[in-house]
């Protein structure tokens, strides 16, 4: 599936599992060439859209001494770690 071309909208950050973990939800589009002209132009455009949840990581352990939050091979947690992207996206 190509997954380029999509632009993100509006973002909000929430939590949805009632966790004490924001994550962020956001809307985002794609719009391709052809279909009906839409109510603000004149162009000939049609649109995907979807509604995206990305849910913020857990640790796996906290450090019992410092209470840091760890990866489970006893790392420093970071969020931003290509292990926590979605299988999709991962290198």
């Amino acid at each position: 599936a190509d997954n380029s071309g999509w632009f993100y909208h509006r973002a909000t950050w929430i939590d949805l599992t009632k966790d004490g973990r924001k994550s962020i939800l956001t809307a985002r589009a794609k719009l391709t060439p052809g279909g009906p002209p839409n109510r603000r132009s004149a162009s000939s455009h049609s649109a995907q859209t979807q509604l995206v949840w990305l849910e913020m990581p857990k640790a796996a352990r906290m450090h019992p001494k410092t209470g840091a939050a760890l990866e489970e091979d006893g790392t420093t947690f970071d969020p931003f770690h290509e292990r926590h992207l979605p299988l999709l996206f991962r290198s």
